[in-house]
């Protein structure tokens, strides 16, 4: 029985403590995490071997169950030795150890470390796919549960961190679910092409021993196999890459979903609050309720940026046919695990979820501005945006007023180009945004313009089109100073703009805010 634990010791001799300090050791704590999959790669191999005859049926006997008691120990009980970072060297120790040189010498018939590493790696990064493919699917049945529960749950859009249109929770809920259904498929499609048998690889041509690599491939579930021999090694593992790209975009967009619940979960929001249990407290200031669980998610979202850099600046070499990957740092192993870590709390921050629905309402409501599409829709049957709208006029469209019923008097087309009337000098100017819709224009190149002339149209077309459609700003308005400062002063709020609504009182109550403005009975 040998001595040497090294495959290398018989020729080379011993080796430096450094190497094996600063090489061999970090490299062999990598190899609990991958433990099973090396071993089921492992007995894929010896029963292909055993049912091909390259390995009679005693040898194969005893080999395949000293194979079965490793994978029955596990990486919790096998019996590592420090001075080594690779498996096979490890695994045929022990098995010598226990079976003798002719059992344990037989394993690697047939093969290489280079294609039996590659099988490893594929099997663990396809198992781990699968496992973030549940998770993922876990939290979209929380998403979609917690949006059902919230279809009509009214709050505030957000674009620029400003007030933009209200919508609800639910709706917002739906969109993280479309975005998490194309990781899904990213995923999926990822899946897909690392699940394929590399055994039978060997080092870098194939193997002249009759291997059966289609039995290997049922053996250990595979979808397929990698055709060309150098490919199916280390040399040219790009599903590697693949695979930490798509958790890395997942990644992203938990981090996204996380970010908005933690903003929204602070007091000056008050829109969702995390359970007690997923939360923390200050060991200073005990009024806090940091929300620990989404911060994680948060920043194993922020250190996935990096993942997808390292695994492609690792997978190189002087020559294609040489990885830095096999003395790398793992970097497929923590990203799973982040990836599981970040998809689990996101579900249980789901499950447990406290949403302030009357805060979102409230908050919905401060400007009472309707949605983008109203002006399209109901001011005059145009179907074309407004033009180009000054910081003063983002606002809502009026009912038009009961004179402007008549179908003779109702424009059927946009105007083009804008029509500007200055009815007096301290007033705001009335600009003209299509052909039946007039916004408040407090520049003060128009509100200066004493008397000005019209300068596109008839100004009896602009009067009477005045009347019939007016927007005003949904309540703020923002003026200058003489100074030139912007200064923001209020508006009544057009709360009682209902569309649809009819009766004059609300169509001449909406249109008060433009006659007191302009001093002209509209």
């Amino acid at each position: 029985m040998k001595r040497e634990l090294f495959l290398e010791e018989a020729r080379l001799g011993a080796r430096d403590p450094a190497l094996i300090e600063y090489d061999e050791s970090p490299r062999r704590r990598q190899l609990p995490a991958r433990f099973r999959s090396y071993a089921l790669v492992d007995l894929a191999h010896a029963v292909m071997m055993v049912e091909e005859g390259i390995l009679d049926r005693r040898r194969g006997g005893r080999l395949l169950a000293g194979l079965l008691q490793v994978l029955d120990l596990g990486a919790e009980n096998f019996p590592w030795d420090a001075r080594s970072g690779s498996y096979l060297v490890q695994v045929e120790h022990y098995l010598e150890q226990r079976l003798g040189e002719d059992i344990s010498g037989r394993l690697q018939t047939g093969r290489s470390r280079n294609d039996q590493d590659a099988a490893a790696d594929r099997v663990f990064l396809r198992d781990r796919l699968l496992e973030v493919v549940a998770a993922l699917l876990s939290l979209e049945g929380s998403l979609l549960s917690t949006a059902e529960a919230h279809v009509a749950t009214i709050m505030p859009g957000y674009t620029h961190l400003q007030h933009a249109e209200p919508w609800t929770f639910g709706h917002y809920l739906l969109r993280q679910v479309a975005v998490f259904e194309r990781d899904l498929q990213r995923v999926e499609g990822a899946f897909g092409r690392t699940n394929q048998s590399a055994l039978g690889g060997a080092a870098l041509v194939g193997t002249s021993w009759p291997v059966n690599r289609r039995r290997v491939e049922r053996l250990l579930g595979h979808e397929g196999i990698v055709l060309n021999a150098s490919d199916a090694g280390v040399f040219a593992r790009d599903h590697l890459e693949e695979g930490i790209a798509s958790l890395a975009l997942m990644m992203s967009n938990l981090g996204r979903l996380a970010t908005d619940l933690y903003v929204w979960h602070s007091w000056e929001f008050s829109f969702v609050e995390v359970a007690d249990g997923l939360a923390a407290t200050s060991s200073i200031m005990p009024q806090k309720k940091n929300p620990h669980a989404l911060e994680r998610v948060k920043a194993l979202a922020g250190q996935a940026i990096g993942w997808l850099p390292t695994i492609m600046g690792s997978q190189r070499g002087v020559l294609s046919t040489d990885l830095d990957a096999a003395f790398a740092e793992d970097i497929v192993g923590p990203a799973a695990e982040g990836s599981l870590a970040a998809l689990r709390l996101s579900q249980a921050v789901m499950d447990s979820l406290i949403v302030h629905a009357d805060v979102m309402a409230q908050k919905a409501g401060a400007f009472g501005a309707p949605p983008a599409t109203w002006p399209m829709n109901w001011c005059g049957g145009s179907t074309s945006r407004f033009g180009p709208l000054t910081t003063s006029s983002a606002g809502s469209c009026a009912t038009r007023s009961p004179k402007a019923a008549a179908p003779k008097r109702r424009p059927r087309t946009c105007c083009a180009g804008p029509l500007v009337i200055s009815p007096r000098k301290k007033y705001p100017s009335i600009r003209r945004s299509c052909g039946n819709c007039w916004i408040l224009d407090t520049s003060s190149k128009h509100a200066s313009a004493k008397g000005a002339r019209v300068r596109a149209g008839r100004t009896s077309r602009s009067r009477r089109s005045a009347r019939r459609c007016l927007a005003i700003t949904g309540g703020m308005h923002r003026k200058r100073h003489s100074s030139g400062t912007p200064r923001t002063t209020s508006l009544p709020s057009p709360a009682h703009w209902r569309v649809g609504e009819r009766g004059r009182k609300n169509r001449v109550d909406a249109l008060k805010p433009i006659s007191k403005l302009t001093g002209r009975r509209v």
